[in-house]
């Protein structure tokens, strides 16, 4: 068997000798403690990055469908707009009055009134 010890330099031998001791180089548990709480906060930091992306994506798809939403309610809208001006135009209500009611429009106007003494002063044009 070989000895190679002579051939190692006496400082790589002293470091050695103080890992063994525990004196200038730390231990695994000491790096674990020095490590943990930065760790801990990169993932804490990490963890609150995904929660606040996932709650931005989730509502930016609500605010797509509410936007699909109010343009459908618009549409409808219009639509209904058209449908009431349809309903409520003269001829419509001219041509319901005269067939289902009964009704014809007079030939002739007759304006005047009841009253047997006017007063012309108080008529305004």
């Amino acid at each position: 068997m070989m000895n190679y010890a002579h051939t190692v330099q006496e400082s790589y031998l002293s470091q050695t000798t103080d890992v063994t001791a525990g004196k200038d180089v730390f231990s695994l548990k000491e790096l674990l403690k020095k490590l943990c709480a930065p760790i801990s906060a990169a993932v804490v930091l990490m963890t609150i990055i995904y929660g606040v992306s996932g709650y931005i994506t989730q509502k930016s798809y609500e605010m797509q469908q509410i936007r699909s939403e109010i343009i459908l309610l618009e549409k409808q809208n219009a639509a209904d707009h058209l449908e009431v001006a349809r309903l409520e135009s003269p001829a419509r209500i001219q041509k319901i009055a005269e067939t289902e009611l009964g009704m014809t429009v007079p030939k002739q106007a007759i304006y005047g009134s009841s009253d047997m003494y006017v007063n012309t002063e108080r008529i305004h044009e």
